[in-house]
């Protein structure tokens, strides 16, 4: 076995460490050691003996051969488990041996062995397994790496009939596969679904990874899962002669390992496998080797990580290293440093001013095509170059002043103990492990060698570096060379880095002397003396199991099985009484506290203290919590089972409480929130159970807003009692005599202080869990470019703590499993891994359910749903037959049986034996009850669970997948199913009538809906977050900025992302005609003009909103448009790619913004001079501050102005929506009554205060206005120190209610609304484009935002807005219509062009007659139209609500008694199409909307409208 320990970089993502670990049953040392034993191995020597550097020699019982035709085989005899054995076929080729016409035909052909071969025919393979007693995916399985393919089947007995169908089969997946067009062409659709189920931005991140590293080589283009076009097209004669060239003797090793004699396992392997023909090995391609090992840069964006994660890289070519005792002495140095630099970094980032949040080094071999060093660092995004300096300082440090004596020997000792306790528990390794080695050894090119052999090589290569401590430190500098270091940054990416400034801030980071390192001291274990020891006074034997069960004088129980299945190894649990049930219902209390006891050490020692203090010991701590209990665990050996419990002991006794656990847990929220936002994964667990059971804290991972009412004070408040007092029960597995461990428990536990005798019973109140309704059907939409989707079906099963029926339950689902793997996967070639799962719930009544599941993409979702509605209907009827059942239980049994010889079952067990009544007698009857479990029963669940009409139907989809486009497929799916004899008995007709809601559905080939369901819309839905569905969406972009490939990529992306309804145009200039003709062309519902931010100015404002009245006949506004720019092409492209909708829950307003429908609010109110700062959180009525003298923040904003109170709450409330009135510029903000102003510079807001005010608006503000010279704001930034405002990366919008020419871009990048539309995240800005003066263009859209229907996106409210001042316009003379504002400002000429179209001008009309011209053009709007941005409805909801009865009919629901606007964009082209009006009095009505200017309404009013 060789014990050289790789680290592969390819994980891309650290995970933060763990306090402590239990040693490896592998002689590996992780990274961060683990709390193993000091045995410091001999005294240190000269040099290695001669005993020590003799060759190394294979574990002895292993035996070689190889037959006449080549195909060579390993047999390696076993003890344990009894009568078993584990088979592999491990073939030499793997996808670098595939050409381009092949890539992804190695995998394929993993496949297609099990779809048909000599002995089996299709279909016929799974079913001859489960006979047997082999489950499928347990103990049959094949993988395909890049250099190999596997083959594994793992016997539940050595009866002739098993061992001769797992070498029949082993032979047919060798050379008799059958490989038939009809099984090539089923197969097809599976790989494509696992290729596609696989895909994923960290995947592609990983691929780009290895290209940079790996340029040069087959390794970054041949990726096992391979290449579609591939899969979909090879011919079958080519994945013929693929598998007839490769699958060949000499490229072939059998491996047998087991319970039997090797005369035995070698006749095996000659009687099936002799007859096979001899043929050539062909020449494989060469792997290649990098061409470029010199420096680098890359930077790899990844939305589906929230973390920053950089790697120093140095690449070297590959090159066969001999697996010798030599080679092993050699690499030891620098395998050493790597970990003692590892337990640094593990120490380093745990600090709370640790700008990186983990780090690690390593050196690896990847795929033989290269040898790397590399360094690899995580951090938040914007400390990326902070993270980068302090790691790669802390690397050279060791490259310097190399290792502490300390640190050498607390490696050491783990690596040697690690090594000894797989010796001592050699005897007992199972066949499968040890099948798993020798493949691995065979993947390696390395030796198998058995322990003695590896403590032997360690040995030696320790008495070397004693010999030389400083060789660690020379092998870690030799292998990081800075003049080749590749440097690469992934993940999220700080905006403004690309690769220069990665370069840059290497060379800065590398350029800084390093110091030597602290020397810290090692504490003596201050826990060594528990107190005195108690007594046993009581003890019972049950030997029917095996088991001593001991009551000590404090009250402490203890439950003890000895095993010998395990040899060296004990496990040890120590359950308190408490759990998660009996905390107080917080949400993240449960999370906080496992994250705080996980981390927090000890009273007198911390995590990293404790680690030195056991490194060496073979002990460990490990905290878990279930609904009832809280346990302490470790695993260790006999000589250290008295310090196990011990550490026990007083993890129980004497918690840490340190912040380090919080600290960390906090540290990954980003991560965690944002893989619950841009993963399948992850938003379904995040939504899957508050749609199951609402808003129960007990199955709801937490919000982070929720977080932040948990930390260590409060976890120390309420686990201390149960810590103190709670009753204790300890469970001990493992190689011991129970005689001899007794004294030991009495030392330990039985010295802890007295304790409750009984634990808590959990009431029924407690145990009682209420379901949200049944019969939901839920969409889970998540943000991501990625094509996979999740099609989840739910079903209630009943009690769960009833654990006899659960076991039958088991079965029941092993059946479901099957036939839902056949009807997906087999009959429909869709889904890699359809799955069925059974929670019991065993601690809740009632509470158990099963849960189908089946990955796949956007295009299968209805016809798999479909597929599953008909196995589980088919099921619900009792359709099981004798062999379904027979394939289940068989396979059940054998693991039932396995289950005794493992101590993880008698840990799991034994844990609640004495504290739970019914436990023991359920152990006792667990064969006969297993044994006894019969076909009725198994039917008789299947109906009450699959056949009571009770489901929850879940489909978690890319948050643009589009329902309606996957109509028909239920019914392709029926049609299929009825051509199948097994598929046609699940398609028959129901028992019951369908209702008609679901006749009709079917009849349209959809999925029956219950018909409440069918009758509401949500009209905020089908209006804008699915526009693609209904809409043409116009992009257009000039021919100019069309041509820069970045800003190319940003129109493609918003078309793109509404699918076939997206297009782009291209046109010469942004002129009003150019404008109409793309819009009118394409009859454009939503248009978006992307524009580099030098394109846009006001006139180009007023061309857009003229051109988009001009696409059809009436003189009203037809399409919803932005603009899409910013900063750089990459903001642009934030803004195009943002699919998630927004729903606005906190404001800041630099005008007051009712505080009523949000969870937060801030407003600097304008009402006077000394106007107060309203601020509420919770939704609260808001406190009022007026800052004035009488306090210290009174006088300091009275010296500064309210500049800063806006920027910290934009700095740090992470406001949704900001509204802003004052005076402005195009590129400032004035706080109310001039009290400071906020300015544009680099893509940065900048603070002016009261004193250098005037000074900005000279130096910076006036040229940029009056000269276009935006140079004076940069200076006027630095030379003034002007605060700069942080951006905090939070999606928002931005309306300029009342401030003039904020919206105008004034064609500069240095604009208030460029810079809000890019450092500041807004997707959507609103403002005018000129002075503004009658206030309806912006104050009008903040009125119809909030006061309009639920629902209405900010993008509705705008346009709906401006078609009331259209509207009051013709209401006041038509020939207003016709009258345009063309000017910087207004003035006398825009009275004269009035009066000049025949308007005559009153005193009551004038201001009417030229705001509503002067309005109409000048108010632009910026981002995505089509994006949707809406109001939360929670606290207060909208005044009316609409609900969508068909195309052509809604209703208005008055939700308060109001009476004003109303206004609805309709949903869809085709409700005004060809309409000549409505039946709702007072309504205007065009072909895009209505508008109704007075609605008079009381609350629970309706009002039904019709378009005819």
């Amino acid at each position: 076995m060789n014990t050289r320990t790789t680290m592969i970089m390819l994980a891309l993502a650290l995970s933060a460490p763990v306090a402590y670990s239990q040693a490896s049953e592998k002689p590996a040392p992780s990274p961060c050691p683990q709390t193993a034993e000091p045995q410091p191995a001999a005294a240190p020597q000269t040099a290695p003996s001669a005993e020590q550097v003799k060759p190394l020699q294979n574990d002895p019982l292993m035996h070689f051969g190889k037959l006449d035709n080549g195909l060579s085989y390993i047999i390696r005899p076993t003890t344990e488990p009894k009568g078993r054995a584990s088979l592999r076929l491990y073939v030499d080729t793997g996808s670098l041996n595939e050409s381009p016409e092949t890539k992804g035909i190695s995998h394929f052909l993993e496949h297609m062995v099990f779809n048909g071969s000599r002995h089996f025919k299709r279909g016929e393979l799974i079913p001859a397994m489960q006979q047997l007693g082999l489950g499928f995916g347990g103990d049959a399985n094949a993988y395909t790496g890049l250099l190999q393919t596997v083959f594994m089947f793992d016997l539940p007995n050595l009866k002739d009939e098993t061992v001769d169908f797992a070498f029949t089969a082993l032979r047919d997946f060798a050379d008799g596969a059958e490989l038939s067009q009809e099984a090539i062409d089923h197969e097809r659709g599976i790989v494509i679904s696992e290729l596609k189920s696989r895909d994923s931005e960290a995947y592609r991140a990983s691929k780009s990874f290895i290209a940079q590293l790996c340029n040069g080589t087959r390794v970054p283009d041949y990726m096992p899962i391979g290449l579609e076009e591939v899969i979909r097209n090879c011919p079958a004669d080519t994945i013929r002669q693929y598998y007839r060239d490769n699958y060949v003797p000499e490229r072939m090793t059998v491996v047998v390992t087991g319970d039997f004699e090797p005369a035995a396992a070698e006749a095996w392997v000659k009687k099936y496998f002799s007859s096979m023909e001899k043929k050539a090995n062909p020449p494989r391609p060469a792997i290649g080797t990098p061409v470029d090992l010199g420096p680098g840069e890359k930077i790899i964006p990844n939305p589906e990580s929230a973390k920053s994660s950089i790697m120093l890289t140095v690449v070297n070519p590959w090159e066969a290293r001999p697996d010798t005792i030599e080679q092993r002495i050699k690499d030891l140095p620098l395998q050493l440093a790597c970990n003692m630099l590892n337990l640094r970094f593990s120490e380093l980032a745990k600090k709370s001013d640790s700008p990186f949040e983990a780090a690690g080094v390593s050196e690896d071999e990847l795929f033989r095509s290269a040898r790397i060093f590399g360094l690899s660092i995580q951090a938040e995004p914007e400390k990326w170059q902070q993270a980068l300096s302090a790691a790669e300082a802390e690397l050279r440090r060791a490259c310097t002043y190399g290792f502490s004596e300390q640190e050498l020997k607390m490696i050491s000792s783990a690596l040697l103990i690690s090594a000894r306790s797989v010796r001592d528990g050699w005897e007992t390794v199972t066949c499968d492990s040890i099948a798993g080695e020798i493949i691995d050894a065979l993947s390696d090119l390395s030796a198998f060698t058995a322990p003695d052999e590896d403590i032997r090589s360690i040995e030696a290569g320790l008495a070397a570096i004693m010999a030389d401590p400083d060789i660690c430190r020379r092998a870690l500098a030799d292998a990081y060379k800075t003049d080749r270091v590749k440097l690469t940054l992934m993940g999220t990416i700080a905006p403004g880095v690309d690769e220069k400034a990665l370069r840059s801030a290497y060379s800065e980071a590398s350029a800084v002397e390093v110091s030597a390192p602290e020397q810290q001291s090692i504490k003596p274990f201050a826990y060594d003396h528990i107190g005195e020891p108690g007594k046993i006074v009581a003890q019972q034997q049950l030997a029917d199991l095996g088991t001593t069960t001991l009551t000590l004088s404090n009250g402490v129980r203890v439950n003890i099985k000895p095993l010998d299945t395990r040899k060296g190894s004990i496990q040890v649990t120590a359950a308190v009484d408490g759990g998660q049930m009996n905390l107080p219902a917080v949400p993240g209390l449960s999370q906080m506290l496992s994250a705080v006891m996980s981390a927090g050490g000890l009273e007198a020692h911390s995590a990293d203290e404790l680690q030195r203090i056991l490194a060496g010991h073979r002990v460990g701590l490990s905290f878990g919590m279930s609904q009832d209990r809280f346990t302490f665990s470790g695993s260790c050996n006999l000589e250290e089972l008295e310090l196990q419990c011990k550490l026990l002991a007083a993890a129980i006794m004497h918690p840490g409480f340190r912040p380090e656990g919080e600290m960390l847990l906090r540290r990954q929220f980003d991560a965690i929130y944002n893989k619950m936002e841009t993963t399948a994964d992850g938003a379904f667990l995040f939504r899957i159970t508050r749609i199951l059971f609402g808003d129960d804290p007990r199955f709801n991972f937490p919000t982070r807003e929720q977080f932040e009412g948990v930390n260590t004070d409060k976890v120390r408040e309420v686990i201390t009692p149960f810590l103190q007092k709670g009753a204790i029960e300890v469970t001990l597995v493992g190689d011991f005599k129970t005689e001899d461990i007794l004294p030991v428990l009495e030392r330990t536990f039985g010295a802890m202080p007295e304790r409750n005798k009984e634990f808590t019973q959990l009431t029924d109140a407690q145990r009682s869990v209420s379901f949200r309704p049944w019969g939901q059907r839920e969409f889970i939409r998540y943000n991501t470019d990625m094509d996979k989707t999740i099609v989840t079906q739910i079903y209630p099963a009943g009690d769960g703590m009833d654990r006899k029926r659960n076991r039958r339950l088991a079965i029941l689902v092993s059946i479901a499993r099957e036939k839902v793997f056949d009807g997906i996967r087999a009959v429909l070639n869709e889904s890699y891994s359809p799955s069925v799962r059974l929670e019991t719930s065993s601690d809740f009544r009632n509470a158990a359910f099963v849960m189908v599941t089946s990955e796949g993409v956007k295009g299968n979702r209805v016809k798999v749903n479909t597929a599953m509605d008909l196995i589980m209907q088919d099921l619900g009827k009792g359709n099981i037959s004798q062999e379904d059942f027979d394939r289940a239980i068989k396979p059940y049994l054998a693991r039932t049986e396995k289950a005794f010889t493992q101590p993880s079952f008698w840990m799991t067990n034994l844990l609640s034996l004495q504290s739970d009544p019914e436990q023991l007698e359920l152990l006792r009857g667990l064969r006969d009850d297993v044994r006894s479990i019969r076909l009725e029963e198994v039917q008789q669940l299947a109906r009450e669970v699959f056949g009571a009409g009770r489901s929850a139907h879940i489909f978690t989809v890319p948050d643009d997948y589009d329902e309606k486009t996957d109509e028909g497929q239920g019914n392709a799916v029926k049609s299929t199913a009825e051509k199948s004899e097994a598929a046609g008995e699940a398609s028959a007709k129901s028992e019951a009538p369908a209702a008609p809601a679901e006749q009709s559905a079917k009849a349209a080939g959809q999925e029956a809906t219950p018909a409440a369901a069918a009758m509401k819309v949500d009209v905020r839905a089908l209006s804008v977050a699915d526009a693609q569905k209904y809409s043409p969406y116009t992009v257009i972009i000039t021919k100019e900025t069309a041509a820069k490939p970045a800003w190319r990529s940003v129109a493609d992306t918003l078309a793109n992302k509404y699918g076939q309804k997206g297009k782009v145009i291209v046109v010469d200039q942004l002129n009003e005609d150019s404008l109409e003709a793309a819009l009118r062309n394409t009859k454009a519902r939503y248009a978006a003009l992307v524009a580099r931010a030098t394109e846009i100015n006001r006139g180009v404002v007023s061309n857009m909103h003229r051109a988009a009245r001009r696409v059809d006949d009436d003189p009203y506004g037809d399409c919803l448009w932005g603009i899409v720019t910013g900063y750089s092409s990459k903001d642009a492209m934030r803004i195009a790619r943002d699919k998630k909708p927004l729903v606005v829950n906190r404001v800041l307003g630099s005008t007051n913004v009712s505080h009523e429908r949000f969870d937060r609010s801030f407003c600097l109110t304008d009402w006077g001079p000394n106007s107060p700062v309203l601020e509420q959180s919770g939704n609260v009525k808001p406190t009022e501050t007026v800052y004035d003298n009488s306090t210290a923040k009174g006088r300091e904003v009275s010296r500064d102005g309210l500049v800063n109170l806006f920027a910290d709450e934009l700095e740090n409330g992470k406001p949704q929506l900001v509204v802003s009135s004052s005076h402005a510029t195009q590129v400032n903000l004035e706080m109310p009554y001039s009290k400071g102003l906020i300015f544009p510079a680099k893509n940065r807001y900048y603070c002016a205060t009261l004193p250098v005010m005037q000074e900005v608006v000279r130096q910076g503000i006036a040229p940029a206005i009056s000269q276009g010279k935006v140079g004076g704001l940069v200076k006027a930034a630095r030379e003034l120190k002007c605060r700069e405002i942080k951006p905090d990366g939070q999606t928002r919008v931005w309306l300029a209610s009342g401030n003039c020419l904020f919206g105008d871009a004034m064609g500069t990048r240095n604009s208030m609304a460029v810079t809000a539309l890019s450092a500041y995240t807004c997707n959507q800005v609103i403002g005018y484009t000129v002075p503004s003066w009658y206030g309806k263009g912006g104050w009008g859209t903040l009125s119809m935002y909030f006061d309009n229907t639920a629902g209405t996106t900010l993008a509705e409210a705008w346009f709906l807005n401006n078609q009331f001042i259209l509207k009051e316009a013709q209401d006041i003379n038509p020939k207003l219509l016709d009258v345009r504002f063309n000017d910087a400002q207004i003035g006398g000429r825009l009275q004269q062009d009035i009066m000049r179209a025949g308007i005559p001008l009153t005193n009551e009309n004038a201001q009417d007659c030229m705001g509503l011209v002067h309005d109409r053009d000048v108010v632009a709007f910026y981002g995505d139209p089509a994006w949707s941005a809406t109001l939360n409805e929670g606290h207060r909801s909208s005044n009316y609500s609409v609900e969508w009865k068909d195309a052509k009919t809604f209703t208005i629901t008055a939700n308060h008694d109001r009476k004003g606007r109303c206004a609805i964009w309709f949903p869809t082209a085709e409700t005004g199409r060809g309409a000549s009006g409505c039946d709702a009095p007072g309504a205007f009505f065009t072909n895009d909307f209505i508008l109704f200017p007075e609605l008079d309404m009381k609350k629970g009013e309706t009002l039904t409208v019709i378009i005819k």
